[in-house]
């Protein structure tokens, strides 16, 4: 607890004799431009709960099909296998800025679709991103059944997807 007390009272008398304190203090800590400025946060807090909501769903619908995908079995399935394994490596390499740019800026600059809201374009960028890292957590998780409770399961006449889904 002392060494902690002892390195705020530092960090706050360094930030105190700073040449800007006075800027900042005036920006953040004054009353009358965060009473200005609140109905504006409450704005963007509403509009950041609507892309999460959206964004989730999308993501665990999209995820579950990736992951489904890069854990089907057979030669069959090296096409669809492929892309999904394709998809998840690069949307977990590609950083989630770039990704928004691109989305954000250059779909809407091809003129293929109607005028969307920014949030839209940004919600399909996160939903992009995101449902690659979820694919291969619950890739994992299928991975991760052993081998012997699959075939306990069909022993039960379980399907493979009635399978998947217990």
């Amino acid at each position: 607890v002392t060494s902690t007390v002892a390195f705020v009272a530092v960090v706050w008398v360094v930030l105190v004799n700073t040449p800007g304190w006075e800027d900042v203090k005036y920006t953040f800590f004054n009353w009358e431009i965060g009473k200005d400025a609140f109905p504006s946060i409450l704005e963007g807090l509403w509009l950041n709960i609507r892309a999460l909501f959206f964004a989730a769903i999308g993501v665990a619908v999209f995820g579950t099909l990736l992951a489904v995908l890069r854990s089907l079995r057979g030669p069959v399935w090296f096409p669809l296998r492929a892309l999904a394994t394709i998809y998840v490596d690069m949307f977990r390499g590609v950083p989630v800025l770039i990704v928004l740019f691109l989305v954000g800026f250059g779909i809407p600059a091809l003129d293929i679709f109607p005028r969307m809201d920014a949030a839209v374009w940004g919600t399909i960028s996160i939903t992009l991103c995101y449902s690659a890292y979820v694919a291969e957590v619950l890739r994992a998780g299928i991975e991760s059944v052993h081998s012997s409770q699959r075939i306990a399961a069909r022993s039960l006449g379980l399907s493979h997807g009635k399978t998947l889904r217990m």
